[in-house]
C-alpha cells in the first residue's frame, strides 16, 4: 500500500472528497516538484480499492488538446477514423482515476474540457461528434506547481473554484520515507540528507538557485548511496546546479555531512547543532593563536591584541 504523509487538516480534506457520502472525486493538489503530488492521488485510488490497472497519469502541455487526451484520429482511403484512448475510457469507468499532470501549463481549451466533465453534467461532446459522460464516481485529480514556477499560468476563478484545493508541501520528517523505502539505509545518513535537503531549500528561496531539491531526488541520491556511490558523487549525479551555486550546495554538504546526528524516541532525528558549534568554537579557538603568535612576531603592541581577541570572542559569543 503507497504511503503519503500529509497533517490532519489535510486527511480530513482528502476522506471528504473522495470518500464522504456528498462527495464529486475531484480534487486540485498544488504544491512544488516532487513533493508528492502523483504519490497521494495514486494512494487514494489504493485506499478506494481500486485495481491498479485503472490508474492514469496524462502529463499536460502548453499545445495539448482535448483530441490529444481522449481521441487517436486516423485516415484510411479518405475516411476519418476515432479510436478512444485510455483516459475516455477510463472517465466513463466507475473505478477509474485520472491525474491531470501539470493542468495550469495547459491551453485554455483544456480547461474548457475539464469543465465539461466536472460541473453536474459531467459530460463532454468531442471532435468525432458523440457525447461521452463521466461515471460519477471517476476520480478527477488536477496537480499543479504554484504560482512562479516555470510554464505555470494564471487560472480563471469559474475554473478553479470547481475543485476542491490542498496545498501540499514536503513532509518534515523526509528521513522516515528513506527509510521506509531503503530500510538497508544508515538512519544517520537518512537523517543528514532530511536536514541537508531544507537547507538547500532554504537557500534556494533565499538566493534563488535555479534547482529542484525535491523529496524524489533525495530518494535518487539515497540509492546512488547504497549501489556503492559516495554521498559527495551521488549528490552531483541527483541534483543539477549551476556553477554559480555549486560552491553554496558544496559548502551545505559539508557542514551537514560532518555534523552529528541526534535521535528521538519517534525515531526522528535532526542534527546536534550543539556538537557542531563546539567544533566550531574551537576552529576559531585555534585561529585566534594564530593571530596572537602572527602579533607577537611583527612586534604589535600587547593591547592592540588584547582589542582584537575581544572582538574574536564576542564574535564566537554571538555566533553561539
Amino acid at each position: 500500500m503507497t504511503k503519503y504523509y500529509m497533517d490532519e487538516k489535510s486527511e480530513a480534506l482528502i476522506q471528504a472528497v473522495f470518500f464522504g457520502s456528498h462527495n464529486k472525486y475531484q480534487a486540485l493538489f498544488e504544491g512544488p516538484a516532487g513533493c508528492g503530488k502523483t504519490s497521494l492521488a495514486y494512494a487514494v485510488h489504493e485506499k478506494q480499492g481500486r485495481p491498479k490497472e485503472k490508474f492514469l497519469r496524462v502529463v499536460i502541455q502548453r499545445d495539448t488538446t482535448m483530441q490529444d487526451i481522449f481521441l487517436d484520429r486516423t485516415v484510411e482511403q479518405g475516411d476519418i477514423k476515432w479510436e478512444e484512448k485510455a483516459a475516455l475510457k477510463l472517465m466513463q469507468d466507475p473505478e477509474g482515476t485520472i491525474v491531470f499532470d501539470e493542468i495550469f501549463a495547459g491551453p485554455p481549451d483544456v480547461n474548457v474540457g475539464l469543465n465539461s466533465i466536472t460541473d453536474n453534467d459531467m459530460s463532454i461532446t468531442l471532435p468525432n461528434g458523440l457525447t461521452y459522460h463521466r461515471s460519477p464516481t471517476c476520480n478527477i485529480i488536477l496537480t499543479t506547481n504554484p504560482q512562479g514556477y516555470a510554464g505555470v499560468k494564471r487560472q480563471h476563478g469559474g475554473f478553479i473554484d470547481r475543485f476542491p484545493r490542498l496545498e501540499l508541501g514536503y513532509y518534515p520528517h523526509e528521513d522516515k520515507i528513506l527509510l521506509e523505502k531503503y530500510p538497508d539505509l544508515k538512519p544517520d545518513l537518512a537523517v543528514k540528507l532530511k536536514e541537508l535537503f531544507w537547507l538547500f531549500r532554504e537557500a534556494k528561496a533565499k538566493k534563488g538557485m535555479d534547482a529542484e531539491f525535491s523529496t524524489r531526488s533525495m530518494e535518487i541520491i539515497a540509492a546512488l548511496v547504497l549501489d556503492g556511490l559516495d554521498i559527495t558523487a551521488a549528490l552531483s549525479h541527483g541534483i543539477k546546479v549551476s556553477k554559480d551555486d555549486a560552491k553554496t550546495v558544496e559548502d551545505l554538504a559539508r557542514f551537514v555531512l560532518n555534523s552529528k546526528v541526534k535521535f528521538y524516541e519517534d525515531g526522528t532525528g535532526t542534527l546536534e547543532i550543539i556538537e557542531q558549534s563546539k567544533t566550531i568554537k574551537a576552529e576559531l579557538e585555534v585561529k585566534i593563536e594564530q593571530l596572537k603568535s602572527e602579533c607577537e612576531s611583527k612586534d604589535k603592541s600587547l593591547t592592540d591584541l588584547k582589542s582584537r581577541m575581544d572582538k574574536a570572542w564576542k564574535l564566537i559569543d554571538k555566533e553561539l
